[in-house]
């Protein structure tokens, strides 16, 4: 009986230890996401976010525009990416056009 006993907690410990294995690689995958997902929705919702706020009258104006800043660093070192940015900026805004 005491060997009994003790296979079936060895049995345990390794599906315990395949589960542990399996989280981390979840979690692993989930960071990766993240770190890819997040900056390029940050750089996304600069087109919504000039609709909503790109007039200088709105309260979130100036914030925004530190928020963004990171961005038009980037774009000022780039043209062909600061002329991607400035068209997909326009299809948020369709009076400009």
């Amino acid at each position: 009986m005491y060997l009994r006993n003790v296979g079936s907690h060895a049995q345990k410990t390794m599906t315990d230890n395949a589960n542990d294995q399996r989280r981390g690689s979840t979690a692993a995958v989930w960071l990766i996401v993240a770190l890819v997902l997040l900056p390029v929705l940050y750089v996304l919702s600069i087109g919504p976010a000039n609709r909503l706020f790109g007039n200088d009258r709105s309260p979130l104006f100036y914030p925004l525009v530190i928020f963004y800043k990171p961005v038009e660093w980037v774009t000022d070192c780039c043209p062909p990416l600061r002329e991607a940015l400035n068209r997909y900026i326009n299809l948020w805004e369709p009076w400009r056009q």
